[in-house]
């Protein structure tokens, strides 16, 4: 579980001293823990023991480039929802068009501008928490939902099953993997699911308890 109460953390990932220097005292400034690797592979290394909040990426950097840091970052579970965001002196649409398909979330242009990176990597780490907590509160719901005593069926609007928790799997005698996708008139008997369908015309849909 993600605890909003500690120091967001910060991976500083660029060839150059003098730009890790100038990002780790302004970071450090503002209360961020601050971690510093020079190129892609220390990166990478770094991230089997550390998971960053952020990480701030160089694009130019010899071997390993931050174009292909990024996809490897993208590529690694433990690693792929983390936000990267660029740092780079390079202003072509191009470039940033690329960047964006590598998976980054946002550029920050050299020269830096201490208030727009500041501005930046919070805004990034604001949502990236709140992504955590949205996919928490989905986890503790789903439970509570495959847990409960009776069965529950969601549909979407074609009136395809896209849940089927354990007990509408006992009511059923059918596997979720073999109801999830199928018509939920398949499963209701003609009249619930006449029910069941004049109700939805007049509500949003929601998920459907059988006693």
């Amino acid at each position: 579980m993600s605890d909003p109460s500690r120091q967001p953390l910060v991976l500083l990932v660029d060839d150059t001293p003098a730009n890790l220097r100038v990002l780790f005292d302004l970071l450090n400034d503002y209360g961020f823990e601050v971690s510093v690797a020079e190129d892609g592979e220390s990166a990478l290394e770094q991230l089997e023991y550390i998971h960053p909040d952020l990480i701030l990426l160089d694009i130019l950097m010899p071997e390993m480039d931050g174009y292909i840091t990024c996809r490897r970052l993208k590529e690694r579970r433990e690693t792929r929802d983390i936000p990267v965001v660029f740092m780079t002196a390079l202003t072509d649409t191009a470039d940033k068009v690329k960047g964006f398909e590598c998976g980054a979330v946002d550029y920050i242009t050299k020269p830096f501008q201490h208030e727009e990176v500041l501005a930046r990597i919070r805004t990034h780490i604001a949502l990236q928490r709140l992504k955590q907590r949205v996919a928490e509160s989905e986890e503790r719901l789903a439970s509570v939902i495959q847990s409960a005593l009776d069965a529950i069926i969601a549909f979407d609007a074609d009136g395809h099953i896209t849940l089927f928790n354990r007990a509408a799997e006992r009511v059923f005698r059918c596997p979720a993997t073999a109801a999830i996708g199928t018509p939920c008139a398949e499963r209701l008997s003609p009249d619930l699911w006449r029910l069941v369908s004049e109700y939805v015309a007049r509500a949003p849909p929601a998920p459907i308890r059988i006693p």
